[in-house]
């Protein structure tokens, strides 16, 4: 658990060393502004708001972000050499690298974990822009264990250098990178800083599901009493709570201010430590209101995580859900407030919710906020602007209806459903890699001039233009 959450870390590290390294340049945070004025139209609009909203990425001092703007090695060194913390040295013997180069000790630290190699001339060209297959080798260096997805292939693989090969179809197989619509990948152009965004929130996409595939899940099982003298049985794998009539009318109310653990300073709850399954959250605990429930990325694990919640009710005095909040329960009810304004990352995943009515007052939902539930139907408000990667992903959406506010849809946001008919707004100016892949589709109605990504829809999805 801890070496999977130091990994993430780092791959949050390096995402903000590669967005906000406009060297010679002064770079400005856009995070309160969550626009920048050239990426409208761009494929990586909503991978690079997402980013964003957490503060994470930053943009030029004009206003713009410069998606397509290139990398050079000597600044890929840098973020590697920033990325993995590293400290020991070797000897740089590329014979274009002056002692007094400004990322000569970046250079020496990556060449010691051999990450990097230079040209057979044995020059480094470090103003030369890094290209997508010299990119990847170095990715997938640093990304063991990636599982494979699907079978890829690119019509000009066959070009690929024999040094990139393994490294280019490693990540594609994984899902990380993809190919132009074209079926082609162009091992040789340069990789930008929008495709960095992308690669890197790819991989961390991949991550969260390891996490949740392949972690070993072995359910504890303890015996508490509770208040009245009854013994429950709790546990992962579904133990049941002892309740007479009197247990029942107590879950009505709200659960005493002793059920949490609480951070007065900003009003946030930290963890959840009653045995009730059917929670109630008070609007205010030891006289002070509760405005957020906490996540992992500060408190340690989401304050509900894996405690057998079955129900829950939120109070209107909360605005924020963390990420992690309420994962991997057994939640089949939940009541969400008017006050609430942001969902963030994984809050309610893997849960067994069968409906899900989304507040007029929410602004954002965070990547896999509601993964691998069981959700039938979906209306998403006309106030809900942005919804990040696999947000509704794995669950039994059969109705979808989607807002005019929304610009574009992140990819795999609906993947894994029962879709199998569908109108997309004329608003919506892009749809992501694998946004509706793995549905039921046998037609969709979508703008003329909306930009659909490879492996967007399953093959054979007939695509009705307006």
């Amino acid at each position: 658990m801890k070496s999977l959450k130091k990994l993430i870390s780092i791959f949050l590290v390096l995402l903000l060393v590669v967005v906000a390294f406009p060297l010679g340049e002064k770079s400005i945070s856009y995070a309160d502004e969550k626009v920048f004025s050239d990426i409208d139209n761009h494929y990586a609009k909503q991978t690079i708001l997402n980013w964003v909203d957490k503060g994470l990425i930053k943009g030029y001092d004009d206003g713009t972000f410069k998606p397509n703007k290139n990398i050079t090695r000597a600044e890929f060194v840098h973020i590697i050499s920033d990325y993995l913390n590293l400290t020991e040295k070797s000897e740089v013997s590329f014979k274009d690298v002056p002692n007094d180069a400004w990322y000569f000790d970046d250079l020496s630290k990556v060449v010691n974990k051999k990450l990097i190699n230079g040209y057979e001339d044995n020059t480094f060209r470090a103003n030369k822009n890094i290209t997508r297959q010299e990119a990847c080798v170095i990715v997938a260096k640093m990304s063991d264990n990636l599982p494979k997805v699907k079978d890829v292939h690119f019509a000009d693989e066959n070009s690929f250098p024999s040094w990139a090969k393994e490294s280019i179809m490693k990540l594609a197989q994984a899902g990380i990178i993809s190919g132009y619509s074209d079926t082609t990948f162009k091992a040789k152009n340069n990789i930008t800083r929008a495709e960095i965004v992308i690669v890197l929130d790819k991989i961390e996409s991949q991550k969260q599901k390891i996490k949740e595939y392949k972690k070993e899940d072995k359910p504890k099982e303890e015996n508490k009493q509770d208040k009245k003298g009854k013994l429950s049985s709790e546990g992962g794998g579904g133990g049941s709570y002892q309740s007479n009539s009197n247990n029942i009318e107590e879950e009505k109310q709200p659960n005493p201010a002793s059920d949490f653990e609480f951070d007065k300073s900003t009003g946030t709850i930290t963890k959840y430590i009653g045995i009730r399954r059917n929670v109630v959250i008070p609007k205010m605990i030891d006289g002070v209101e509760v405005k957020a429930i906490g996540g992992f990325t500060t408190y340690g694990e989401g304050a509900f995580q894996e405690q057998n919640i079955r129900t829950v009710v939120i109070p209107d005095s909360v605005t924020i859900i963390l990420q992690n909040a309420f994962f991997k329960n057994n939640l089949t009810s939940l009541e969400i407030p008017n006050s609430l304004k942001y969902i963030e990352r994984n809050a309610f995943a893997s849960n067994k919710l069968t409906s899900l009515e989304i507040p007029e007052s929410l602004e954002y939902i965070g990547a896999m906020a509601f993964y691998n539930n069981k959700i039938t139907s979906l209306e998403i408000p006309e106030t809900l602007e942005d919804f990040g990667f696999e947000a509704f992903s794995h669950n039994e959406i059969t109705s979808l209806k989607l807002s005019k506010s929304i610009s574009s849809i992140a990819y795999g946001a609906f993947e894994y459903n029962k879709l199998e008919y569908l109108t997309i707004p004329d608003t919506i100016t892009s749809i992501g890699m694998w946004t509706f892949k793995h549905n039921k589709l046998i037609s969709v109605e979508i703008g003329a001039h909306t930009i659909v990504e490879n492996d967007a829809f399953d093959d054979g999805v007939t695509i009705i233009r307006r």
